[in-house]
């Protein structure tokens, strides 16, 4: 599913793996594009690139704010309080895409802390389809996603299935209230939006973030 705003790959390869780099690239026709340092090596290659700017350098997982994810349009924006996200998401006269106005929202919230296991998420989504199907079952899921351990398949296999939620009848949201390391990233940003309050960030928190 097409979303507004959405990690590239290359940045979730860094959260994960301290060896990439992420590039930004200004490519000869004009558009731009975030690649990791074997991608930009092979458009550089075939005379593909104009300009280059690397926003990580690797030697650790990445670590991005919440003003750079909004800085580089990967996420919707930044919030500092639970009253600013209830503003931001104009619960009362729907949310900020005109697509989805005006509507009538019957939400519910899951929360994803601790740990996720492979079969919690397999919950997780059955849950959801039972609660979004028909025409009375909910249209809005806010996700409230704390630092939790799992594995990548288990991340990416709940991530898979909310990116791929038809928009138009069930609305996703990620609400991260504090900083996520590893793969659980993934739910959070594979939502239609994800917001991050107050100090909260993706990835590794000791690392250096660039600006």
């Amino acid at each position: 599913a097409k979303k507004r705003a959405a990690l590239p790959e290359a940045v979730v390869m860094a959260m994960l793996d301290p060896s990439v780099e992420v590039n930004l690239l200004e490519l000869q026709d004009g558009t731009a594009l975030v690649s990791d340092q074997t991608e930009t090596q092979k458009l550089d290659q075939q005379g593909q690139i104009r300009k280059v700017d690397t926003i990580w350098f690797g030697g650790s997982q990445a670590a991005f704010t919440g003003l750079e994810l909004e800085k580089y349009r990967w996420i919707a924006k930044t919030i500092n309080s639970e009253v600013d996200l209830i503003d931001a998401l104009e619960i009362k006269g729907g949310l900020r895409s005109a697509s989805q106005l005006p509507r009538e929202w019957t939400p519910v919230q899951v929360t994803i802390s601790g740990e996720l296991s492979l079969g919690r998420s397999n919950q997780i989504i059955r849950s959801i389809a039972s609660q979004t199907e028909g025409a009375t079952g909910f249209n809005l899921v806010v996700f409230r996603v704390d630092q939790t351990v799992c594995d990548f398949r288990t991340a990416s296999r709940l991530a898979s299935y909310i990116s791929e939620l038809n928009q138009d009848e069930v609305y996703t949201v990620g609400l991260v209230r504090e900083s996520l390391n590893g793969p659980i990233g993934l739910v959070a940003t594979a939502c239609r939006e994800a917001y991050l309050l107050g100090d909260a960030q993706f990835g590794d928190a000791t690392g250096d973030a660039l600006a």
